[in-house]
């Protein structure tokens, strides 16, 4: 199936006039003339067909200098994965944070499958890196169709507010490792790293051992075929250990905490409860979240 590749205007504009102004201050003004030469003449026509105009210039470009092919690359790469992708759509993003690929709309069977990738514009200006990038994202799209995956966005619900984002931060992290685990086996270069996701599963399992830790990384890096359960078990996952350790963060507010406290008064429990329905009192908290259940117990009675 031919994919359809849709993108954003103000993406093409944004990766356009940076290009130009690169390869302008790299001493080559060619580009930079041709844009201004058929640029120029496009003020000339009415403003209801001049923004149209504009972009067709700015696609043309854009497929000129390599960077459509860059897109066609990644997606003729894994075409097997992609194989119920109709159409993907490549939207402008500010923020690193908010890059990544999604799926359009909720999946299910005889509808349109369709695919968005947020990118900030200044990747293009390193084809290498941008070719990384899309290799990645796109492997998360292929399990996001895969019916073996499983996804099930559904399944974050069931999480206590207070715990979600932690959640979320661990999935990223487990499922993010074991995207560049395949590539690396696949002969693609990967985004990170071993030792970059190593300091990412770190960063959000803090309380592990080195033993442990290497144990989760060489799990998720060689799982071949990882589904939406095992990576959403490793992120709400506590080890007997964890909860307690110095720099672990707190079950209820997500922060790291080295004041860790016991809760055994029938009164703030049940305050907590009413928040964070499936936190027990062996998973803990931390000082500041056990003041502030106190007092609410001491309110509520």
């Amino acid at each position: 199936m031919l994919i359809r590749l849709r993108l954003e205007p103000r993406l093409l504009e944004e990766v356009v006039h940076l290009e130009l102004r690169r390869r302008q201050e790299g001493g080559d003004a060619s580009l930079f003339d041709e844009y201004h030469r058929e640029a120029d003449s496009l003020y000339k026509l009415a403003p209801e067909h001049r923004d149209g105009e504009f972009a067709a210039l700015h696609r043309r470009l854009f497929r000129k200098v390599g960077f459509e092919g860059r897109i066609t690359e990644a997606l003729s790469a894994q075409r097997g994965e992609l194989a119920e992708l109709e159409s993907l759509t490549c939207l402008r993003t500010l923020r690193p944070e908010d890059e990544g690929a999604d799926l359009a709309a909720p999946v299910a069977p005889a509808t349109s499958r369709a695919a968005v990738v947020r990118i900030r514009a200044a990747r293009f200006l390193a084809l290498d890196d941008l070719g990384r990038f899309l290799d990645h994202e796109l492997v998360h799209v292929g399990d996001l169709l895969s019916a073996a995956f499983g996804h099930d966005p559904g399944s974050l619900t069931a999480i206590s507010p207070h715990r979600r984002r932690l959640v979320q931060e661990r999935y990223r992290a487990a499922w993010a490792t074991c995207v560049d685990g395949r590539l690396s086996r696949h002969g693609r270069r990967p985004l990170a790293g071993r030792g970059e996701h190593r300091e990412a599963l770190h960063r959000c399992f803090p309380a592990l051992s080195d033993l442990e830790l290497d144990g989760l990384l060489d799990r998720l890096w060689n799982d071949e075929r990882p589904t939406h359960a095992r990576l959403l078990a490793v992120a709400v996952g506590r080890g007997p250990r964890e909860p307690h350790q110095p720099g672990a963060p707190c079950p209820l507010c997500g922060f790291p905490t080295h004041d860790w406290t016991d809760v055994t008064d029938d009164a703030p429990i049940r305050a907590i409860h009413l928040d964070v329905p499936d936190w027990e009192p062996d998973h803990g908290l931390c000082e500041r979240c056990f003041e502030m259940y106190e007092l609410r117990s001491l309110t509520q009675a």
